[in-house]
């Protein structure tokens, strides 16, 4: 679990090196300056009063990958990380919490990208 943990962590710090802020639903990013190269997204879902232990998906736009994600808990609660980590079919993330006395606030995030070609 700690390995989960610090994955999703990792992600996240990923997105605020690259100068992203997660506060938005879908926001867009980092091309360099010649216009090719990498562009990413953030995704991000809500799924307000989770079951302990329930896995919640976010999904990357069509033809957009992956690479990074992770899940927030935006109530007060004590909770422990269940899952975080990317979806088998590369385009989204998956993200569940464990907190047996109450249903979790929780918020999924995915960083998608799209490698231009040419």
């Amino acid at each position: 679990m700690r390995i989960a943990r610090i994955f999703g962590v990792c992600a996240l710090t990923a997105a605020a090196l690259m100068g992203t802020s997660l506060t938005a639903h879908a926001q867009s990013g980092g091309d360099d300056a010649q216009g090719g190269g990498l562009k990413y997204k953030i995704v991000q879902k809500d799924f307000p009063e989770s079951p302990s232990g329930e896995e919640h998906t976010v999904l990357c736009p069509s033809g957009w990958k992956v690479f990074g994600g992770g899940v927030r808990v935006n109530s007060l609660d004590s909770v422990v990380l269940r899952s975080s980590y990317p979806a088998a079919n590369g385009r989204g993330w998956v993200g569940a919490v464990l907190d047996a006395a109450t249903p979790v606030d929780l918020t999924v995030y995915a960083i998608c990208a799209k490698v231009k070609n040419g």
